[in-house]
């Protein structure tokens, strides 16, 4: 048995090797990768699956490149709802310069409703489909007036408005929950909103208590908007200013606020910003806010009485509590047309500047008035001149004196030394321009919403000349339509800009004396290496000089001035120049280019001291 037993274990164990064997030599042979093509195998565990690759992005790869440094450094912009056209929009703007976004944004109004409780159109002739809000069946009028009777049956709703927006709006946005509700109908959100009329909005959400309320019904969107747009230009390095709702207009005069809807227009705004703070608050695209109800800068015998101020005021007080550290933005119109009552001369726009500030805004940027044709587009020793073609349609065939109080630059200047006495005073607050991109005439129509034509970048380089050193920023209504549209030109304006954005502005002229040397100072865009023609009227002889010969030139510019601002120095003896008179500046730079326009400049109306 012993022996049978260890027969039995030789050949058990002779089956096993031969087993062994066999499996060995199969892999050896099998046919499949050759050993070079092998994976090598790391001990101790199978091998780690590949990475699968991220998806590719369906608006193509960023790029970040800036191919000019054009003065105008901010656009207002009007989203896409396609993401990818929105990008490249944000992508133009940046290539060409761009920093700065201001946001368009919408207006509330009152509205009447039908028996049925629907949501009647601006001229409550019709249902407006618009807001065609059910909840539960019933029209979220009805439904709101069912919330507050349940509530206590002395309730009343006084007044309905609507909002709309192509925003998301968070739940901050409803701060009863028991009584307001969000309704959403595919790819559009209904907040309907109920809100003591008095504008307290009360947050104990006691209902119970008989009083007077209004609806707020807001349609907004599922999808988010502003948080795309904010994500895109932080990408990019860019700023946003989104716009606050605006107050309804007086119906009795549509340039002004109507001061009796100011209480549901404060409960509106606090809810907004209170949404943008829960989210956006930490956001480094978000610079601060827009305020988009426009009025003209001009002297009131009582600001404090005019209501597009109080409404001013009222929000701008919201934005100070609700998001802390931001800074809003107001781009107010000029208007030095002589031949309407309501015209005013750039000292009383100052005083306009002034009362604008108080409100609590950070930022001014009054409109050039050029693309409106109310404000005239000359120089100083322009004002004999006859307005041209496109403007006429406003003031009609005559010269620029005679149509206007004065030119961009004065109205530009006057708000400067305005600017700087409230600074003397403990406000700051900044100045803008706000170049519009636009002519009076339609002949080269762009935009879908007006009959405005588009302008070209030497009209650009002129508006920017005319801002001279007063501003310090400038900004351009708008990107969207005016910089992307081509016209009657060979490109857009937008093209035109990277093409052309080294051509030299001149700002300012003046007589500076360093040391025993008499000569003058320029500033401006682009002046490297400039070579400096002086062509004085009378009977002096032109002068050219070269300023990287025979003066200097600094890169290093004023940075309260916009960004790319440098100056050169020229040695002038003023020989034969009679005090006061007009010179007439070229220059070219370096890159061979020569300004839109000479730049005029008087002479000192004193001689200065050899």
């Amino acid at each position: 048995m012993r022996g049978l037993r260890r027969w039995f274990l030789f050949l058990l164990l002779g089956s096993w090797i031969a087993a062994a064997v066999g499996v060995v030599a199969f892999v050896a042979i099998s046919p499949g990768k050759s050993d070079g093509d092998a994976a090598p195998r790391k001990r101790g565990g199978a091998a780690k699956p590949t990475p699968t690759p991220p998806p590719a992005d369906p608006c193509g790869e960023r790029d970040l490149r800036i191919q000019a440094g054009y003065p105008v450094s901010g656009f207002f912009f009007m989203p896409k709802k396609d993401r990818c056209l929105m990008r490249a929009e944000l992508q133009a703007m940046h290539r060409a310069g761009g920093d700065t976004v201001v946001r368009f944004g919408y207006a509330m109004q009152p509205r009447d409703v039908d028996r049925k409780g629907r949501i009647l159109d601006k001229e409550g002739r019709q249902p407006d489909e618009t807001f065609a809000c059910v909840d539960g069946g019933k029209s979220c009028f009805e439904a709101a007036m069912d919330t507050l009777t349940a509530a206590n049956p002395a309730n009343r709703l006084q007044q309905a408005y609507v909002f709309r927006t192509d925003e998301y709006l968070g739940s901050e946005v409803l701060r009863c929950p028991s009584v307001e509700r969000s309704v959403t109908a595919g790819a559009v959100v209904f907040h309907r909103m109920l809100v003591p009329s008095d504008g307290s909005d009360d947050p104990s959400c006691n209902f119970s208590k008989a009083g007077d309320y209004d609806l707020i019904l807001v349609r907004s969107s599922v999808r988010d908007y502003m948080g795309e747009l904010l994500d895109e230009a932080d990408r990019y390095g860019m700023k946003v200013y989104p716009a606050l709702p605006m107050g309804p207009r007086d119906p009795r005069d549509r340039s002004r606020a109507d001061p009796e809807h100011i209480p549901a227009l404060e409960t509106l705004t606090r809810r907004t910003l209170q949404d943008y703070q829960r989210r956006y608050a930490r956001h480094p695209a978000l610079a601060g806010v827009y305020q988009g109800f426009e009025i003209q800068l001009k002297r009131w015998k009582r600001a404090e009485d005019v209501t597009t101020l109080q409404v001013y005021a009222a929000q701008h007080r919201l934005v100070r509590q609700e998001l802390p550290g931001r800074r809003i933005l107001v781009s107010p119109y000029l208007d030095g047309r002589k031949k309407v009552g309501f015209g005013a001369t750039p000292d009383e726009a100052a005083a306009g500047f002034r009362a604008v500030a108080e409100t609590g805004a950070d930022i001014i940027a009054p409109q050039d008035g050029h693309g409106t044709g109310k404000v005239g587009l000359y120089f100083g020793d322009e004002a004999d001149r006859r307005v041209p073609d496109r403007v006429r349609r406003v003031v009609g065939d005559t010269t620029y004196g005679e149509a206007y109080r004065g030119s961009t630059r004065d109205f530009y200047r006057l708000a400067a030394a305005e600017r700087e006495r409230l600074s003397m005073e403990g406000r700051q607050v900044e100045l803008w321009a706000n170049v519009e991109a636009f002519e009076p005439d339609g002949i080269e129509g762009c935009s879908p919403h007006g009959t405005r034509g588009r302008t070209d970048k030497a009209r650009l380089d002129t508006a920017i000349a005319l801002a001279g050193p007063y501003v310090n920023k400038i900004i351009s209504y708008m990107w969207t339509d005016f910089y992307t549209c081509r016209g009657t030109h060979a490109q857009p304006l937008g093209e035109e800009i990277l093409a052309d954005w080294n051509r030299p502005i001149v700002i300012d002229v003046g007589a500076q004396q360093r040391g025993v040397q008499r000569g003058i100072l320029v500033r401006g865009y682009n002046l490297d290496r400039a070579k400096v023609t002086l062509r004085p009227s009378g009977g002096a002889p032109a002068r050219e000089l070269d300023a990287s010969i025979q003066g200097w030139v600094s890169s290093g510019g004023d940075p309260l001035l916009p960004r790319g601002n440098m100056s050169l120095w020229v040695p002038y003896d003023w020989e034969g120049v009679d005090p006061g008179s007009w010179i007439q500046l070229e220059l070219v730079n370096s890159a061979g280019k020569g300004l839109a326009r000479p730049f005029p400049f008087r002479a000192p109306q004193a001689p200065q001291a050899p």
